[in-house]
């Protein structure tokens, strides 16, 4: 029988490894594992048809065989309601190249009815209505329309972007452009530009909103910024993410990310400093819920199965808690900003390509956990 003194030290190892790990990687909010495998790919796999409904790009666990009896992994489009749990595959397997927006569907068919791995059709159109098409433009990832679908810049402001350097980047066909201008003073080889304006679609305001000082102001001291603005639903707005490529970063400089509307104000979404103790967050892995700022990287100061890696969310003054624990891969917030929908390879070791299995968790229910 084990005596008081054994059964003290136990029991304060169980403790310090539940403060740790936080006893479930989760806490209180609860994750839905939909048992489903995605590709070991860095494009775009999940998207959100609803608040509930997950659309995805599945790997399947059977083989094709071809003709000549070589097999190749296949993949297909699933909706995985994450209500019932109940899953639907949407057409054939063989799929690749999915994108979804604003209620439009794309995605590619392997033709292996016909033995033809390398032979796609495509198809196009509103979710379920989709018709067979060719391709001969390029896809705008917002809004998943070809260039020649989407609204053309004003005459005159493409002139003077012509005249001035400035380039656009393409909001919602609703919302038209942000005007990327050249910094009053850099010298003339300098191709940097800057968020400078909004430029509505045709008809309005043509001579584009100004976006506020102060925040053309910041940007001045920011060494890049993402021309790739993503859209939230749940705010109606765009994030910008800004880029630090020296690590560490120089004392006193901080990443930051900001809300931009489509009437041209402009909100702090979060500024953070990375120290050593989460070297792999950076300002690509943030994700602005509505419950909250969360990241996906790594924190030096935790030792539990999964190792460092997980889903974090981010506090004031760079505090931070891991709400799940894992390598997190593709990932897709609902539109009212609340279910996350991501890839996660939880395995103790990954040794070869990752393993990402589609899960969702609830980022609005519960936030009881320490703070580190």
């Amino acid at each position: 029988m084990k005596s008081k003194k054994t059964m003290r030290v136990v029991w304060l190892i169980w403790i310090t490894v539940a403060l740790v790990i936080g006893i479930s990687p989760v806490g209180a909010t609860a994750l839905i594992d939909s048992k489903l495998t995605l590709p070991s790919t860095f494009s775009q796999t999940i998207y959100w048809l609803d608040n509930n409904r997950v659309i995805a790009l599945i790997f399947e666990n059977e083989l094709w065989t071809a003709p000549d009896g070589s097999k190749k992994g296949v993949e297909s489009i699933v909706v995985w309601n994450v209500e019932s749990n109940e899953f639907a595959r949407h057409g054939l397997s063989g799929a690749g190249g999915l994108c979804v927006g604003d209620g439009f569907i794309r995605y590619f068919r392997r033709r292996l009815s016909e033995g033809k791995y390398d032979e796609i059709d495509r198809y196009y159109g509103q979710f379920g209505r989709e018709e067979k098409l060719s391709l001969t433009s390029t896809i705008d990832k917002n809004s998943c329309l070809t260039e020649p679908e989407l609204p053309r810049l004003p005459a005159g402001v493409e002139a003077r972007g012509k005249a001035t350097g400035s380039i656009f980047v393409r909001l919602k066909p609703e919302h038209g452009w942000v005007e990327f201008a050249k910094r009053s003073g850099d010298p003339p080889h300098v191709l940097r530009q800057y968020p400078a304006a909004i430029i509505p679609p045709a008809g309005q305001a043509e001579s584009g909103i100004a976006l506020p000082e102060f925040f053309r102001e910041n940007l001045k001291r920011v060494s890049r910024y993402d021309s790739t603005l993503l859209y939230y639903p749940h705010r109606n707005a765009y994030v910008l993410r800004t880029q630090h490529y020296q690590s560490p970063l120089p004392e006193g400089v901080r990443t930051t990310l900001w809300w931009i509307y489509p009437d041209g104000r402009v909100e702090e979404i979060v500024s953070y400093t990375r120290d050593k103790s989460w070297p792999l967050a950076n300002a690509n892995s943030f994700i602005p819920a509505r419950s909250g700022v969360y990241f996906i990287g790594a924190d030096t100061t935790l030792t539990s199965y999964v190792g460092l890696y997980g889903l974090f969310r981010y506090y004031d003054d760079n505090k931070r808690r891991r709400v799940v624990a894992g390598r997190i891969g593709p990932w897709a917030l609902s539109p009212d900003g609340c279910k996350l929908a991501f890839g996660n390879d939880d395995r103790r070791r990954v040794d070869g390509a990752r393993q990402y299995k589609l899960q969702v968790v609830d980022l609005c229910k519960g936030d009881r956990r320490r703070i580190v």
